[in-house]
């Protein structure tokens, strides 16, 4: 930069009329002002219409005066290319009234097409003019007003005035300066510096069979573009993408100031437990930037028991009772149980329970960590055999089974009947008792064994049967006979001779595997003597 000074001498008359001023604001029209005071500052006029000029103007001709006035112009300093810098225009009347207050002014216009810097305007008061008035206001010292341009524009003019009066007769001599600072030549660098941001995002909590779905976002937030811009992310143990990889290296090049880019990724874990992970992101310049995302994996752990009798009699009710329990640490979401109906059962009744062909159901919702839930169900044994329940429970990320056996027996209830044919007999004749053996119940009897007892007045004449009778004293006693069949029969026939009268009494017992006591019969024959 370089500061150039215009100076410019005015030269006015005394004793001429003054025109075309504007009236003073501070001192009264035909006053006397007095003599040469020290370091006056006078008030502000009224501001002029300061007329503007296009930029750069070329140095224009010099402007006649109006009548009366004097008009001195100067174009200083001289540019390389020949213009002008600054032309400074000042007019006063020609002759003034020692005593009567009087205008001059002073026109500055900036003839660059450049702002001109720090720009002052003095105006030295000449010997024998004493000033009561600046337009604008100026600062005043002892014969001297000055005004100062911050920035002044291209092709700017600026007006300024001077009021005041003569205080003696003679020739005045007004001068000026300007100074201003040249604007220099100047190159424009623009310093910009890019700002890379990262933000990760990740659900704060999954279960063990869900995916892990994570946003990685990379901005550029500053001013210039961010080059070779490569975001990486290492994943710890138990966390994997959805193709096996543990390491992201995601080169995405160079981001403009303002743009944005997304990457998306896949991760499943492989068991439960608490994953913290942290992407970066680095660009040319040492730049770098992480984010941090934490994720709970949680697994519910059904687990599910039943319970029913071990055996139970053919015809009865069976009762069945399931419980599903979650051992995990995450909730067990839209569990069902499911009771599959065995075929030699007969359902009775299930609280809650939806059925279908051939099963239960029930909708448990929820089952929280360590809750339980119980389903009932009452079935009817209809046959012989094992009864075989099995459950199931299923739920998101977990499922449980159960299954139980219960021994279905029968009721081996077996008749004995012992009739005798005939009675009454004669002494020396003799009857047959037949003793028959129905197994009434449901299931087979084995290992029956018939003993008959008879009395003193009458002799064995032989024993008959489906095994062999064997005899000691009066007591015939039957082998076993292995099985006897629901609904079958077995006949025995023990035929006596009378050899008392009497009214005696023939005794039969039945003895099985499913007795815990014996059964008796007593037939009664009435023995006569003619």
């Amino acid at each position: 930069m370089r500061t150039s000074t215009v100076q410019l001498l005015l030269i006015s008359l005394a004793a001429a009329t003054l025109t075309g001023c504007c009236p003073p604001q501070t001192v009264q029209p035909g006053s006397q002002p007095k003599a040469a005071p020290a370091a006056p500052k006078a008030p502000a006029m009224a501001a002029p219409e300061a007329p503007r000029t296009p930029a750069a103007p070329s140095a224009p001709a010099a402007e006649e005066a109006p009548a009366g006035m004097g008009r001195i112009t100067a174009i200083l300093p001289v540019n390389p290319d020949g213009g002008g810098t600054v032309k400074l225009v000042k007019t006063a009347p020609r002759e003034i009234l020692v005593g009567r207050e009087f205008d001059y002014t002073l026109a500055l216009t900036n003839l660059t097409a450049d702002t001109l810097r720090d720009v002052t305007l003095t105006a030295k008061l000449p010997a024998g003019f004493q000033p009561s008035a600046t337009r604008p206001e100026a600062q005043m010292d002892p014969q001297t007003a000055s005004w100062k341009i911050a920035a002044f524009g291209p092709g700017e003019t600026k007006t300024f005035a001077v009021r005041g009066a003569a205080t003696e007769v003679g020739e005045m001599l007004a001068c000026s300066d300007v100074t201003f600072t040249v604007p220099s030549a100047c190159l424009p660098i623009r310093a910009v510096q890019p700002i890379v941001k990262i933000e990760k995002t990740a659900p704060a909590e999954v279960l063990l069979c869900d995916e892990i779905p994570i946003t990685i976002l990379v901005s550029n937030t500053g001013t210039g573009p961010a080059e070779n811009v490569v975001v990486r992310d290492a994943l710890p143990e138990g966390l994997v993408l959805v193709d096996g990889r543990r390491e992201i290296t995601e080169p995405i090049g160079t981001l403009r100031p303002g743009e944005a880019k997304k990457i998306t990724l896949r991760t499943k874990p492989e068991r439960n437990g608490e994953f913290a992970t942290t992407a970066t992101v680095t660009a040319d310049g040492g730049i770098q930037a992480s984010s941090s995302t934490k994720t709970v994996v949680r697994r519910p752990a059904l687990a599910m028991t039943m319970e029913a009798p071990r055996e139970r009699l053919v015809g009865l009710k069976v009762p069945y009772e399931v419980t599903i329990t979650n051992n995990g640490d995450g909730d067990a979401l839209d569990t069902v149980l499911v009771l599959q109906l065995p075929t030699n059962a007969a359902f009775v009744s299930a609280a809650g329970a939806q059925p279908q062909a051939g099963r239960l159901s029930w909708s448990l919702g929820t089952v929280r960590p360590g809750e339980s839930k119980k389903a009932s169900v009452v079935l009817n044994a209809s046959e012989i055999g094992t009864l075989t329940a099995s459950a199931s429970a299923t739920a998101k990320c977990s499922v449980a089974s159960a299954r139980t056996e219960t021994t279905v027996k029968g009721i081996p209830a077996i008749l004995l009947e012992c009739v005798d044919s005939p009675d009454p007999i004669e002494v020396g004749e003799g009857t047959t008792y037949t003793i028959t053996v129905t197994n009434q119940g449901s299931a087979v009897g084995t290992n029956i064994v018939i003993t008959c007892t008879l009395p003193d007045e009458q002799d064995l004449v032989k024993a008959e049967g489906p095994t062999k009778a064997t005899t000691e004293g009066k007591t015939v006693t039957f082998t076993p006979l292995a099985t006897l069949a629901p609904k079958a029969r077995a006949v025995y026939t023990v035929t006596v001779k009378a050899i008392a009268a009497g009214d005696v009494r023939f005794k039969t017992s039945l003895t099985s595997d499913q007795m815990t006591s014996p059964a008796m019969e007593t037939e009664a024959t009435h023995q006569y003597q003619e």
